[in-house]
């Protein structure tokens, strides 16, 4: 059924493979199947081979895709990342539970200069979008924001697969997303505000 006992302290949990770029197996994930189980994911522990600051998840399998769409979208999680390539969404990958680093940006600049990012709607979502397209925009990148209604792809997907397909094409201009977050702290700014 997908999942594997690992204890009675970390219940249930659904396996992930997590491959490198060229399809070898280097780690894996368990996400918990109780909603109110800790901790929600499981990994593998880094060593040479495993670094989740080195490893998308995913981009094994979404290589072919994001050099055909000249664009990868980056989302959080694996289930973000089955649930998209399940609607027919195959340029996504994720940073499995860790910021994206400058490693990330390399191997995925190899693929395509666009970049789209499709992070959860939460605060620690939303310091983590901009820390990701700062860091994009200095390694080269086109930085898009893609506008996600529900709490992450994944949720879109479950709710409605084809508006994900269609909101995954209709990202904001990264640098606008960040302009208009700040602007938004201050309804009324006076000259030091918008400065």
């Amino acid at each position: 059924d997908g999942a594997l006992e690992l204890g009675h302290a970390r219940g249930r949990r659904i396996m992930f493979p997590i491959f490198d770029v060229v399809g070898n197996v280097v780690g894996f994930s368990g996400r918990t199947i109780d909603p109110a189980g800790e901790p929600k994911y499981l990994n593998t522990p880094e060593t040479d081979i495993f670094h989740k600051g080195r490893i998308l998840y995913g981009l094994y399998e979404a290589k072919r895709a994001i050099k055909e769409a000249d664009r990868v979208v980056v989302a959080e999680g694996q289930m973000d990342v089955v649930m998209s390539h399940q609607a027919g969404v195959t340029n996504v990958v994720a940073t499995s539970g860790t910021a994206l680093t400058d490693d990330h940006l390399h191997f995925l600049f190899r693929y395509t200069p666009n970049l789209s990012l499709a992070f959860d709607t939460d605060a620690a979502g939303e310091r983590a979008a901009e820390k990701a397209i700062m860091a994009a925009l200095t390694q080269g990148f086109t930085v898009k924001l893609i506008p996600i209604r529900e709490t992450d792809p994944a949720d879109m997907v479950k709710t409605d697969p084809k508006e994900w397909q269609h909101t995954a094409t209709q990202a904001k201009e990264a640098i606008s997303y960040i302009i208009d977050r700040a602007m938004g702290k201050f309804p009324s700014p006076n000259a030091e505000q918008k400065k």
